[in-house]
């Protein structure tokens, strides 16, 4: 998300400093990503704590409070490992920064 902001931002100062006189539309979308997600440092310390019993504990508590409000009718899924592709082509690896996995991990 920061990058599409970033991206956004850019082409208004672009169009600010080439064409200023002249009407400008912009739309940004800050659509779903996709595999590699990166959060910045100081938004993962933020929540470390809150997150840090576990990927498949949080699912459940979410699961459990959704089913007390009277919020779902289904059961909870089965957990698949590793669904997720290996993202190991070398045009894919140039993303990955230090810490980073090449597959979506709990």
């Amino acid at each position: 998300m920061t990058a599409t902001a970033k991206f956004a931002i850019g082409c208004l100062k672009d169009h600010d400093a080439r064409y200023a006189d002249q009407p400008f539309f912009q739309y940004v979308v800050f659509i779903g990503p996709y595999f590699p997600l990166h959060a910045l440092p100081e938004d993962i310390a933020k929540y470390h704590e809150k997150y840090a019993f576990g990927c498949n504990e949080m699912r459940d508590a979410h699961y459990a409070r959704r089913e007390k409000m009277g919020l779902t009718k289904t059961s909870l899924s089965t957990l698949e490992p590793d669904v997720a592709p290996p993202y190991a082509s070398p045009q894919a690896m140039k993303f990955l920064e230090n810490g980073e996995v090449n597959r979506p991990l709990p």
